[in-house]
C-alpha cells in the first residue's frame, strides 16, 4: 500500500507543482530571450514581448518535461530497462529544445544561425533549474 501512494506521489508530484514551475520560469524564458536576441541580432526586443514569448516557452517546456518525466516513471513501473527511461528523458530534452527555436524563429522572426544560437540560449537559460533537476530526480528511479 505504501509503495502504490508513493508511485502516485512521484507521478502526480509533479503535475500539482506544473503551475509553479511556470510561474518561476517564466521571468527566465523571458529574460534570456531578451539577452539572446540582443548579443546575436540586430533586433532589439521590447520586455512585454519576451515576457509573453517566455510564458508560451515556459508552458510548452514544463509540459513536454512531463510528459518525459511520466513516461521515465511509467517505464520503471512496468520494469522495463534504464535505457527506455534515460531515452525518453533525453527525447524529451531534444523535443522542448526543437520546440524552444522554433517559437524563437517564429515569434520573434529571426532565420538561420542566429534563431538556433538564441533558441539554444533560451533553452539553456530558462530551464536551468529543470536541468539540474532532472539527475537529481533520476537518482531516485
Amino acid at each position: 500500500m505504501s509503495e502504490t501512494i508513493l508511485n502516485i506521489i512521484w507521478m502526480g508530484g509533479p503535475v500539482l507543482l506544473s503551475p509553479l514551475f511556470v510561474k518561476g520560469l517564466r521571468p527566465l524564458h523571458g529574460l534570456f530571450l531578451r539577452e539572446g536576441v540582443e548579443m546575436f541580432t540586430e533586433v532589439n526586443l521590447e520586455r512585454g514581448l519576451s515576457n509573453r514569448i517566455g510564458h508560451i516557452l515556459s508552458i510548452t517546456n514544463v509540459i513536454i518535461f512531463l510528459m518525459a518525466w511520466i513516461g521515465a516513471y511509467g517505464s520503471r513501473l512496468l520494469e522495463w530497462p534504464r535505457t527506455v527511461s534515460a531515452l525518453l528523458a533525453i527525447g524529451g530534452v531534444f523535443c522542448a529544445l526543437a520546440i524552444t527555436v522554433w517559437n524563437v524563429r517564429d515569434r520573434v522572426g529571426i532565420v538561420g544561425k542566429p534563431a538556433m544560437l538564441v533558441g539554444l540560449v533560451v533553452f539553456a537559460g530558462g530551464n536551468l533549474p529543470v536541468i539540474v533537476l532532472i539527475p537529481i530526480l533520476f537518482l531516485f528511479l
